[in-house]
């Protein structure tokens, strides 16, 4: 999120273009990178995730059960090899192995919206402004799939996963011979459809971890 809002104010507010590329300085280009290297770097990126981390965990809440009592965890140690040979037997077990295409298709999305559907756009200048709300609706739309998978179950909400990147595919389509700001809405719809699939993946995974 940072890198498309640090991209959005340079390309679009400051109107700083960026060369074709080649040896020496390249406009926004090397702008951004000297900005993202500096708020990358070891100290600062460390800190500010251990603060953004920290401040989320105090929001946390205990999981509860069925009968809205507190869940405690208590598992005996094990040793590392123990802790690797449980996980490798969960990942061929049949029901994870049916997941597969499924993380797949979410390896591919991630691809596509970020690498080749980017491209599409003519405005170079607007692709930070349309990753920025992909962005955001990523960060809050996770609560808000789980809230619904937690009370209509998973395979209704796979149903409207599924509908909502087939409704994503097709604006997909219009938006690229359009090519206005009906790209915010798609990267929108873009996002909740991802955000919806890596909620939904994860939970039997949970579930029969």
């Amino acid at each position: 999120m940072f890198g498309n809002i640090c991209a959005y104010i340079i390309l679009k507010l400051f109107k700083v273009e960026s060369s074709t590329g080649g040896p020496g300085w390249n406009g926004a280009t090397s702008i951004l990178f000297i900005v993202l290297g500096c708020a990358s770097s070891p100290p600062n990126s460390l800190l500010a995730v251990s603060i953004f981390g920290s401040v989320i965990l105090f929001g946390a809440k205990p999981a509860r059960d069925a009968n809205g009592e507190e869940i405690v965890m208590r598992r005996e140690p094990k040793n590392v090899l123990t802790e690797v040979a449980t996980v490798l037997r969960m990942v061929v077990q049949p029901r994870m192995l049916l997941l597969v295409p499924l993380f797949l298709c979410l390896g591919f999305q991630s691809i596509f919206v970020n690498s080749m559907y980017n491209r599409q756009i003519d405005d170079k200048s607007s692709i930070a402004l349309f990753m920025i709300v992909y962005t955001v609706c990523e960060v809050f739309c996770g609560y808000v799939h789980g809230w619904c998978i937690d009370r209509l179950g998973l395979f209704p909400m796979l149903l409207v996963y599924i509908a909502l990147g087939s409704l994503a595919l097709l604006l997909a389509y219009f938006a690229n011979r359009w090519q206005n700001m009906t790209f915010l809405l798609l990267y929108a719809l873009f996002s909740v459809t991802d955000s919806g699939f890596q909620t939904f993946v994860r939970s039997p995974v949970a579930a029969h971890a």
